[in-house]
């Protein structure tokens, strides 16, 4: 399996934060330099679903313009407790930010939707479990946003998590 957790933020997307909008990066070209092209992706885990994180899910069709799954041979995992609050807020136009919620979903979320490349899971998905060798599942880390999920790598007696968005200021982790 080759699992890619969150895409980052995705090239040519009109954004409202300067930070994340018209980019031009080499995304592509770097995953191909370290033999990940998107053909041999299996699997997207999205801990959720903010524009810095699922940029790349989808791409620009040249030919086309539209937006279309970045990795055509992947399942693409949405929490469905952060699947089902985006889309009740893209349906009723609302949200701090609705014109930006309105393209997150709309371009990178519901082409893999009409592809049926997506899964619903909850927080308790096992990602791969291959025994004592290596085991990558989910636990649920709500607070960021409702069906925020962090990524356990566990491999040869080590652990790692990928937080996605856990932490966002150092007085949540301040030494008392």
């Amino acid at each position: 399996k080759k699992i890619i957790v969150d895409t980052c933020a995705g090239n040519e997307r009109d954004r409202e934060s300067a930070a994340f909008n018209m980019l031009s990066t080499n995304y592509l070209k770097t995953l191909k330099h370290v033999d990940c092209s998107p053909e041999t992706i299996s699997h997207v885990m999205c801990t959720h679903l903010h524009v810095d994180h699922v940029g790349w899910n989808t791409m620009k069709d040249p030919d086309t313009g539209t937006f279309i799954p970045t990795f055509p041979n992947a399942k693409y995992l949405f929490n469905k407790e952060e699947f089902n609050h985006w889309q009740e807020i893209v349906a009723s136009g609302g949200g701090s930010q609705s014109t930006t919620d309105q393209a997150i979903m709309g371009e990178c979320v519901q082409p893999i939707v009409d592809s049926n490349l997506h899964e619903l899971i909850d927080s308790s998905y096992i990602i791969a479990n291959e025994g004592d060798k290596c085991c990558i599942y989910l636990i649920s880390t709500p607070g960021h946003t409702p069906g925020h999920c962090s990524v356990v790598i566990e491999s040869n007696g080590a652990r790692g998590v990928i937080t996605g968005d856990c932490i966002h200021h150092p007085l949540q982790i301040q030494k008392t």
